[in-house]
């Protein structure tokens, strides 16, 4: 008889591919820890990965790698052979299937359809796509002109969807939103890209605090002892919480916070935030600044080229932004990059999961940003 395949992907060993796994478990998500490996196992599974015939490991050997509990490990398997993924053959072991045929979800993203999304450039398409063919859905648009469109439409959703997204919703969506917080919707409601903790609301956002509490930490961190602070009105909220993050590392740092050192801007008109920075820039007694926000990036830059700043010898500079933005700038910056690509797929992942019950609680997660080390900062 021939021996059975290990459990394998192309391209990487069995412990690389385990040791991945292992790292990516979350022991504080709302999702057990079974259904977390049974999920990975089933993509690996569709995706072609894992092929019908090959053998897993074995229960102990798969425990050690994942350093979890022979017991979560044991209803993992359950769950794959429940759901048709695996079958088990006493003495022998568990053996991979044909993956059973996916049940496609279809979902609605409420949109204002702007020339540029909530007047930042609208590559959250490409993201959304990118998260449809990874699991099995597909996303369908609504023109939503108004709060009270928006309001109207989760109440009455139309026929035939399985879930609705609102992606970077505007504040009067999010004054919206939370003022219906306690409303029971026909289909789960996602809202990507804004922390509304506090509220009942599902959603998945960057941490906007720690995002420019870190920035600013790095900057105190490199010597720097008065730090400029560039951003959107913080009356939208998840300006605000990255203005507080900004404010906390000051406090902590026992540095006091100096009115002149912040810029904060009503208007998010490319033209009209350069003419506000050329002066600000101008006047500047801080040596290093933080920039909060995709919309002031690339005016920022623009003002800087057109000064006589030299970043970083002058001034040391830390971007809070997309990485799309970043990739279209010509300097390079040292950022903390928003976390839309996993933000867009996790929210998918949670609707499909929710209604394959692999998903029995709400959502509400703050996932971490990735750092993109580059030559504007140095030590004061």
């Amino acid at each position: 008889m021939k021996s059975r395949r290990p459990l394998r992907e192309p391209d990487q060993s069995v412990t690389t591919q385990l040791q991945s796994l292992a790292k990516g478990l979350d022991a504080n998500s709302p999702t057990p820890l079974y259904q977390q490996i049974a999920v990975q196992i089933e993509q690996w599974i569709e995706n072609g990965h894992l092929s019908a015939g090959e053998r897993l490991m074995s229960e102990r050997k798969l425990t050690e790698f994942l350093n979890v509990s022979r017991r979560t490990v044991r209803a993992a398997f359950a769950r794959l052979i429940e759901r048709r993924y695996l079958s088990a053959t006493h003495g022998r072991g568990n053996f991979v299937l044909e993956p059973p045929v996916r049940q496609e979800f279809r979902y609605l993203s409420l949109e204002r359809f702007a020339p540029q999304h909530w007047r930042v450039t609208p590559y959250h398409y490409d993201l959304i796509h990118e998260a449809e063919e990874k699991t099995h859905a597909f996303v369908h648009y609504k023109y939503t002109p108004t709060a009270q469109k928006l309001r109207e439409t989760l109440l009455r959703p139309p026929s035939g969807y399985d879930g609705i997204l609102v992606i970077r919703p505007e504040q009067s969506w999010v004054d919206m939103l939370l003022s219906m917080d306690k409303e029971t919707f026909p289909v789960p409601v996602v809202v990507v890209n804004r922390n509304l903790s506090g509220s009942k609301l599902n959603f998945v956002s960057p941490h906007h605090f720690q995002q420019t509490y870190e920035a600013a930490q790095k900057l105190i961190a490199l010597g720097h002892r008065r730090i400029g602070y560039v951003s959107g009105q913080t009356s939208a909220h998840f300006m605000r919480l990255a203005y507080d993050g900004f404010l906390q590392a000051l406090t902590e740092s026992g540095f006091p916070r100096h009115e002149e050192d912040i810029f904060l801007t009503e208007s998010l008109e490319p033209g009209s935030i350069e003419r506000g920075l050329k002066p600000y820039l101008e006047k500047r007694r801080y040596s290093a600044v933080v920039v909060a926000g995709s919309a002031l990036s690339m005016p920022f830059e623009k003002t800087i080229q057109a000064s006589a700043t030299v970043i970083p010898d002058q001034l040391s500079a830390i971007l809070v932004t997309e990485q799309y933005t970043l990739d279209k700038m010509a300097m390079r910056w040292t950022a903390h990059c928003y976390p839309d690509r996993a933000a867009m797929l996790r929210s998918l992942e949670f609707l499909r999961q929710y209604h394959q019950r692999q998903a029995f609680s709400s959502i509400q997660e703050l996932l971490p940003h990735t750092v993109r080390m580059g030559a504007s900062c140095r030590e004061a």
